[in-house]
């Protein structure tokens, strides 16, 4: 499963806290109990004592402020 994002006018951001409640839900519906890869351009803020989140990395030299990413895995 995947995403993109289109630079428009009118695009929102998302709460760190739906980003997580919208990953406990695909969580609680697949077949396997597997883990997510969450990739975030701010580091994540929140936290739900359902899911257990581990830091992988942060790349946090990029050319410009918006090239900053911070990665997860987010499990059960």
């Amino acid at each position: 499963m995947g995403s993109f994002t289109l630079f428009k006018k009118g695009r929102q951001d998302v709460e760190q806290a739906e980003i997580l409640s919208q990953i406990n839900f695909l969580l609680k519906n697949q077949d396997e109990q597997k883990k997510i890869l969450l990739i975030l351009n701010k580091k994540l803020n929140v936290n739900r004592n359902d899911l257990k989140i581990v830091p992988i990395k942060d790349f946090e030299r990029g050319w410009t402020s918006d090239e900053l990413y911070y990665l997860y895995w987010v499990g059960r």
